[in-house]
């Protein structure tokens, strides 16, 4: 299902680790019934191009962090003030699952 639209990819994500492939990384709707986890990578993408990412600290809380995020109908963009461009080049989009390329 590709290009995709804003529509398409709003809500919350989180990394689905155990569904990683050598080159392609899983997210789930963040309310998916996930197993226990030391916690993951996540992010939430609102439809006014505001973004939470939620991520790791270093005594393993979540850390969130607001961004902004874009989209070209092939790859998301989310931009995190201070840190490094994330860009997750859309594979595969379902309503309970987003497959990107690994980056």
């Amino acid at each position: 299902m590709l290009p995709f639209q804003t529509q398409d990819v709003v809500g919350a994500w989180s990394h689905s680790h155990e569904e990683d492939s050598g080159t392609q990384q899983a997210f789930r709707p963040a309310s998916f019934p996930f197993p226990r986890a030391r916690g993951r990578f996540g992010f939430r993408l609102g439809a006014d191009g505001r973004a939470t990412v939620l991520g790791h600290g270093p005594d393993d809380r979540t850390v969130q962090y607001e961004a902004a995020w874009t989209h070209d109908g092939r790859a998301i963009r989310i931009d995190v003030p201070g840190r490094p461009l994330m860009t997750f080049v859309v594979d595969r989009i379902e309503p309970d699952c987003l497959v990107v390329t690994k980056s």
